[in-house]
């Protein structure tokens, strides 16, 4: 992971050392060589090594993933002799997803502050003054989770790797059955 963000940190300097530089073929050629996306339209020559492991890389990964989470699970729910035991590992297990969660959250906040302030992505917006030119989003109520947890149909999500909390939950069931 850290040969991954220094390369990615030296190819950003790269990037804008050759184009600051006058030097746009040069990076075009490093870009048709490592990054571009060689199913987008127009890129059919390219070459793109790191998409090409980043692809399969995440795909293995989400290949993985929910069996792994499902079996982990549930024999270890299905192993526990004492029920007591299950409290005491859920209270364990919620306090440590928390933690994690507010760890990674002060991680990221910490490294855009610093991003920011140093001027390392810097953004200018060009701004109308027309109503056209604000942008609208929503938040998702985090309770929808709960909701979403339970699901309706075991296949289809076994088969969607954006929903693991409900496999977690259906892993839970079937430890729990079993």
């Amino acid at each position: 992971m850290a040969a991954g963000i220094i390369v990615g940190i030296i190819m950003m300097l790269l990037k804008s050392f050759l184009i600051n530089g006058g030097n746009e073929k040069i990076w075009s050629m490093i870009d048709w060589l490592l990054f571009a996306d060689i199913t987008a339209p127009g890129n059919a020559t390219s070459i793109g090594l790191f998409y090409i492991i980043k692809t399969l890389f995440i795909a293995g990964l989400q290949f993985g993933i929910v069996p792994l989470v499902l079996t982990s699970i549930s024999l270890s729910l299905c192993s526990l002799t004492d029920t007591a035991k299950l409290g005491r590992i859920a209270g364990k297990c919620l306090a440590g997803f928390l933690g994690f969660y507010v760890f990674g959250a002060l991680i990221a906040v910490a490294a855009s502050i610093v991003a920011i302030k140093t001027g390392f992505f810097s953004q200018t917006i060009a701004v109308s003054g027309t109503a056209e030119a604000v942008v609208e989003y929503s938040v998702a109520n985090p309770l929808a989770i709960l909701i979403k947890a339970v699901p309706a149909n075991l296949f289809v999500v076994l088969t969607n790797n954006s929903s693991i909390v409900a496999v977690i939950f259906i892993a839970v069931v079937l430890g729990l059955c079993m």
